[in-house]
């Protein structure tokens, strides 16, 4: 048969488009495709580590002396214990970063409010709570020439964070008022929060921020005025990885946990020490007994028998307990932790509280105990009584995984790694840097140590205090 040109642009065509077809159908069968796993609530319940992501920031993850002043960060630790699994902190350094830690599946959710424009939730999963932010100027607050238009900005400096939003706003802004402000790139490096105090230290005289966190660090900057709307609002929320949904159902589920209502408005309040409760507990008010004359606290009897059960100076033990409540048998902490010991709610009922329970004092002590005995444990090759006991009040208020990684950083550098100050302490102050919480032999990741390390030092410090006025009876105290 004769073959015209025709016949064989025909045939060429229609083999091409079969091996294109042959082609796809190979990708869509392709293994790597087919096994990608997804992780979601019940892999990382079994994988024991919750891995949340946050950008450090007044309203993210913020530690003001040794208070804890993030809500994002407080409400993390809150749902990681909501659902029994240890936490583990992925640091990012602005929000793409976050982004990216998420689709690499270097972390599950950001506790981080992201904008919801429509680009994010296509990779995303956003909870079904959110705040309403819009960009405000920033500067200084001035009897006299305050801007109060956007108008007067004409011949200003503004500084914007470098690929943001609020530097896509100020150049539209520029444009809808004829053109004529300066705008200053920040460098990627400086966090709003900088931008905020250099304003306030008057190395800047404007920038732009959200007013959500121009508002949270009016708490430390206020000489600083954030009352100028830029910009129109938008709304912002936490992420969760897109093959997540069961990890987001149930942070719905908590958030609308009738339950933690008492705790998200003790966040919103920014009270330390309310008699109200979160997760779940504190159903009455104990009145504590007045503190006898020349005693250390109402409790001194409790403490003496739970102290001879591991072996502590009980005088020790009481120190942990006044560093933690003030004997203030009532006190619920922002992150929810309970009674004079204050733990955390999936702590406390491990170890024998209730609803009914949760602020007694006598329960509340001992549960404690427990627990200070279960983490003794990890360090009875400590011979050196006090060396071991800081170790175990450093995991008390870290958690254990933390000191562990200390201890292993310790002993990969030479250092001592059963002896506090100076050693794991000081490994344990590096791990909120990259190169040593990134390194292999951590498996907490990223913390930022300082208040642990107060923690210890002002416990044992108050335990001088404590020996200094009292004396140790033959049975019930043992001189460390």
């Amino acid at each position: 048969m004769h073959l015209t040109r025709y016949h064989i642009s025909i045939c060429l065509v229609a083999i091409v488009t079969l091996w294109f077809c042959s082609c796809r159908s190979h990708q869509k069968e392709s293994p790597a495709e087919a096994s990608k796993p997804t992780f979601d609530l019940e892999q990382i319940v079994e994988r024991g580590e919750l891995r949340v992501a946050t950008i450090i920031g007044a309203e993210s993850y913020y530690i003001h002396g040794k208070v804890d002043m993030s809500k994002d960060y407080l409400m993390a630790v809150n749902f990681a214990d909501y659902i029994d699994v240890p936490l583990r902190l992925v640091v990012a350094p602005d929000v793409e970063a976050l982004k990216d830690s998420l689709e690499r599946g270097l972390a599950d959710f950001a506790a981080y409010n992201v904008v919801c424009s429509k680009k994010n939730q296509e990779n995303f999963r956003f909870v079904n709570w959110n705040i309403e932010s819009l960009p405000v100027l920033i500067q200084q607050k001035k009897k006299r020439h305050q801007i109060t238009s956007a108008t007067q900005l004409v011949g200003k400096t503004v500084y914007v964070k470098s690929q943001s939003k609020h530097l896509r706003r100020m150049k539209h802004l520029n444009w809808e008022i004829g053109g004529g402000i300066l705008i200053e790139e920040a460098s990627d490096s400086i966090s709003t929060e900088d931008l905020i105090n250099m304003v306030s230290k008057g190395e800047i005289e404007y920038a732009v921020a959200d007013n959500d966190v121009a508002l949270r660090s009016m708490m430390h900057f206020r000489n600083v005025d954030c009352s100028l709307p830029l910009g129109t609002h938008t709304t912002k929320a936490w992420i969760v990885r897109a093959d997540a949904p069961k990890l987001c159902e149930k942070l719905n589920a908590w958030h609308d946990d009738p339950d933690n209502k008492a705790f998200f408005a003790k966040l919103e309040r920014k009270s330390k020490q309310n008699g109200s409760s979160g997760g779940g507990y504190v159903r009455s008010v104990h009145v504590p007994p007045p503190t006898p004359e020349g005693a250390i606290s109402p409790y001194d009897d409790i403490i003496r028998k739970n102290a001879e059960l591991i072996g502590w100076d009980w005088r020790l033990l009481a120190a942990l307990i006044y560093t933690e409540s003030k004997f203030n048998c009532n006190v619920v902490s922002r992150q929810g932790a309970l009674g004079l010991m204050q733990m955390m709610p999936s702590t406390a009922r491990k170890y024998g509280l209730n609803n009914t329970t949760a602020l007694d004092p006598a329960a509340n002590i001992a549960a404690g105990v427990k627990y200070i005995n279960a983490l003794s444990k990890a360090y009875s090759h400590i011979s050196n009584p006090n060396e071991r006991a800081k170790f175990i009040l450093a995991s008390y208020n870290s958690g254990g995984g933390h000191v562990a990684d200390a201890v292993r950083l310790a002993k990969k550098y030479g250092a001592n790694p059963n002896v506090w100050n100076g050693n794991v302490e000081k490994y344990l102050l590096l791990k909120s840097e990259p190169a040593y919480y990134n390194d292999e032999v951590c498996k907490s990741g990223y913390f930022r140590a300082a208040h642990t390390v107060r923690y210890v030092n002002h416990i044992f410090a108050v335990y001088e205090r404590y020996k200094s006025y009292t004396k140790t009876t033959d049975n019930t105290s043992k001189e460390q």
